[in-house]
């Protein structure tokens, strides 16, 4: 099965379902797991509303014309329900601990998925680690979307549990010391699969053919 963006629904692995972030996700009875059904059924993509930090992010890399106007009719709905959501979601913002994963050590290194800008999975990387997040592993799973192999979902799924389980053993466990697990098991690894699958294209900018 395949939608017009040409994305299978057979890329996310099974393994995913055996990450870190999922599993906390669905303990924690939290959001990301629904949005991130939006890119895989255009359908589901209003559900991406629900969290717009995550949201848009994922509005922008897989837009769907259907998913966009489902969106719009429930942003219409949710402002004639409760005009002032979008304040209420900011106060939020400020009750919980937020950061953005391109501010903590070594997140500036993510930048470098500008050298891959072309690639749509290299854009929702560095759109995610822009917008603000609760760096506490379950609003990463939308990192799930880049790996394309079973060895590639293995090796996302393994390091997000051993930096889940490295922040519980080195840090008490305390919220406010989860970003830099976050960054250096999920992001950077997330980043290393993104060029890790375009390494043809990028051996062949470095070494290009005399023929």
């Amino acid at each position: 099965m395949e939608n017009k963006l040409g994305f299978r629904l057979g890329n996310l692995n099974l393994l995913v379902f055996f990450s870190a972030s999922f599993w906390l996700a669905l303990g924690w009875v939290q959001w990301s797991p629904l949005v991130m059904a939006g890119a895989l059924l255009p359908t589901l993509l209003p559900a991406a509303l629900a969290k717009p930090n995550l949201g848009l992010p994922l509005l922008l890399t897989y837009p769907s014309r259907k998913g966009l106007f489902a969106s719009l009719i429930l942003l219409l709905l949710s402002f004639a329900i409760l005009p002032t959501w979008v304040q209420d979601w900011l106060g939020n913002l400020g009750q919980n601990r937020h950061a953005l994963p391109l501010l903590q050590f070594p997140g500036p290194l993510l930048l470098l998925a500008l050298l891959r800008w072309r690639d749509r999975k290299a854009r929702l990387l560095l759109l995610l680690a822009l917008l603000p997040q609760r760096l506490i592993f379950y609003d990463q799973l939308l990192l799930w979307l880049i790996p394309q192999t079973k060895g590639e979902h293995l090796f996302l799924s393994l390091l997000s549990w051993l930096g889940f389980f490295g922040w519980l053993h080195f840090s008490g466990p305390t919220v406010a010391f989860a970003p830099p697990w976050v960054v250096n098991f999920f992001y950077l690894p997330a980043l290393a699969l993104i060029f890790w699958q375009g390494r043809a294209e990028i051996r062949a900018k470095l070494c290009p053919s005399p023929f």
